[in-house]
């Protein structure tokens, strides 16, 4: 089994210096997002962070998760947890809109090569619920692929988001 720990924090609580050198998964909820983030991104997080200031109406705020410094192991753990967050995303209606695809879902693949289950935990602050209406998880919340034969089957603990109907 492997397990990867993802604490998310509101960037707003994030020191700078935090930042600089951190790699991780972040969550953008943009002035126009309502029910469903804008973008959820993985890698260099100040970079990234840069690199989208233009691209997102303003103000917006939202969440990341640092799992380290810049090494292999950690910036294929943001792939993960990125392409995992994308999953839950599209099953709960919640998938963000500025994300052309899912993740990069092939170092999930690549787990089963030594791993039957890979357990995803996410704790801190809901990275689907927007920053304004936010909250802390209490407990925390688990995503959890197992290799079923040949199938990988993926378990999680949001449910499906609900919608007004008129």
């Amino acid at each position: 089994m492997r397990t990867i720990r993802c604490e998310f924090i509101r960037l707003d609580d994030i020191r700078i210096t935090k930042l600089l050198d951190a790699v991780g998964v972040y969550v953008i909820w943009d002035g126009q997002a309502q029910a469903r983030p804008t973008y959820i991104g993985e890698g260099d997080i100040w970079s990234r962070l840069s690199e989208h200031r233009d691209r997102f109406v303003r103000p917006f705020s939202g969440y990341a998760a640092l799992l380290g410094e810049r090494t292999t192991s950690t910036k294929r753990d943001s792939q993960i947890v990125e392409a995992a967050l994308l999953e839950v995303a599209g099953q709960t209606d919640r998938f963000p809109p500025q994300n052309a695809k899912g993740g990069n879902g092939q170092g999930i693949s690549r787990l089963f090569d030594h791993h039957g289950v890979l357990k995803i935990t996410i704790s801190g602050w809901d990275p689907f619920a927007p920053p304004e209406k936010g909250r802390k998880m209490q407990p925390g919340k688990l995503i959890e692929y197992r290799l079923e034969g040949d199938d990988i089957t993926i378990y999680h603990e949001w449910r499906v988001r609900r919608t007004l109907r008129m």
